[in-house]
């Protein structure tokens, strides 16, 4: 299980949590509300993947980095981060 936890504004969160995606199947969304971002994940979708606290066993990923597989184009993987 990945669990996307960005802190920032809805941007940085929706491209971690698509990234986040990309790399497992199993992905949850743990969605703290602040100052960038003051609504809750259940404001805003209805799919179930929101989650109030992360598993210990979990994996977390917090970059705002657009995950890119190796075999997309250049152009594409100018812009965003390999893995």
């Amino acid at each position: 299980m990945i669990v996307s936890a960005k802190t920032a504004g809805l941007g940085n969160r929706l491209k971690s949590w698509a990234s986040a995606m990309r790399l497992d199947s199993d992905v949850h969304v743990n969605w703290e509300v602040n100052d960038a971002m003051p609504a809750s994940f259940s404001d805003l979708f209805a799919n179930g993947c929101g989650i109030d606290s992360i598993p210990v066993d979990a994996a977390i990923y917090q970059s705002s980095n657009q995950v890119v597989a190796e075999f997309e184009s250049l152009r594409a993987r100018q812009s965003f981060s390999l893995k």
